[in-house]
């Protein structure tokens, strides 16, 4: 081939190129490892085994022990309208009185009973009656606030009715159940009262004993204990103010009502600049009957200049009346 290109005066063929190796793709280089990129590094293996091995720990625990199930919310505060008393009061004086004009007592009806409401008000038979005090006596409000029983004690006369008027009616007490309903804001009555059961008073838990006689002290304000209860039984406003301590908002009882005795006064140990003192009081009311009353009174040390005194702050009905008062 070659000698016949020579002949022929043929260029000569070009070489063919030798085949390319395969071009190695360059590798990792290793570089040196720094301090701060090794602790960098232990901390993120720490923290991902970690985060696993609680994950595993939880999953175990929710096999073992079931979820317990949500609290329930604490209930809200049931409220009703606070002229449920009110409204059950006066309905129960008209209702327990049916000795008027029927038009004007179902017209004194009809401001509290709800329209529509299936409440029953007549009576029947020959006896009339008369309601001429009443008393709220309890509140029960049903589950959810919107309805209520109201429990309200009336005094009530009733007698015949075909007799004359000097007859005498049969005077008691009693207690009515009014059901209540809520109603845009107010109380309303919804169903027809009933007759209940007189609320009776619950039994007192240990009644509070009071702290040991301040024997000195009781002596030294006897004294001003008699002349405060003889200026609060009087109209002497000016002597009761004498009497009080400074800013003790203490109004004298009237002409009406008069001090005959101070029958026992006793002061209460303690260290504060007030004590708590107990006092037994007879008064004379209308000038005839007299009435034994007994007080818990509040002192407080005042002083003015060089002269300490102890005057009376407040004066309330005794919270627990006692068997025996020493004199």
């Amino acid at each position: 081939m070659i000698t016949l290109r020579k002949v022929l005066n043929l260029p000569d063929s070009p070489a063919k190129p030798a085949p390319e190796s395969p071009v190695e793709p360059p590798g990792w280089v290793w570089e040196p490892e720094g301090r701060g990129t090794r602790s960098l590094r232990v901390l993120g293996r720490f923290l991902l085994f970690g985060t696993a091995a609680v994950l595993m720990l939880l999953g175990l625990r929710s096999l073992a022990v079931p979820m317990r199930a949500a609290a329930p919310a604490a209930a809200a505060s049931v409220s009703f309208p606070g002229d449920a008393t009110a409204v059950a009061s006066r309905f129960a004086m008209v209702y327990l009185t049916t000795d008027g004009e029927a038009e004007q007592r179902s017209a004194a009806l009809g401001l509290d009973v709800a329209p529509g409401a299936a409440v029953v008000t007549d009576w029947h038979g020959d006896r009339t009656s008369r309601a001429d005090t009443v008393f709220p006596a309890q509140l029960h409000v049903a589950d959810g606030g919107s309805s209520a029983w109201a429990t309200v004690v009336a005094h009530v006369a009733t007698k015949p009715a075909s007799t004359t008027p000097k007859a005498t009616p049969v005077v008691q007490w009693v207690a009515l159940s009014v059901p209540l309903q809520a109603i845009g804001g107010r109380a309303v009555v919804s169903g027809t009262p009933a007759f209940v059961s007189l609320p009776l008073p619950g039994r007192l838990g240990s009644l509070v004993q009071p702290s040991a006689t301040d024997e000195p002290l009781t002596r030294q304000t006897r004294d001003g204990a008699q002349a405060f209860f003889k200026a609060f039984g009087s109209d002497d406003a000016a002597a009761v103010e004498q009497a009080t301590a400074p800013g003790a908002d203490i109004q004298p009882l009237g002409t009406d009502i008069t001090l005959k005795s101070l029958d026992a006064w006793t002061v209460s140990q303690g260290w504060a600049p007030t004590r708590t003192a107990h006092a037994v009081v007879t008064w004379s009311v209308g000038g005839g009957a007299t009435v034994q009353q007994a007080y818990q009174v509040g002192l407080i040390s005042t002083s003015a200049g060089s002269t300490q005194a102890w005057r009376v702050q407040k004066v309330v009905a005794e919270l627990f009346t006692q068997q025996e008062v020493s004199p």
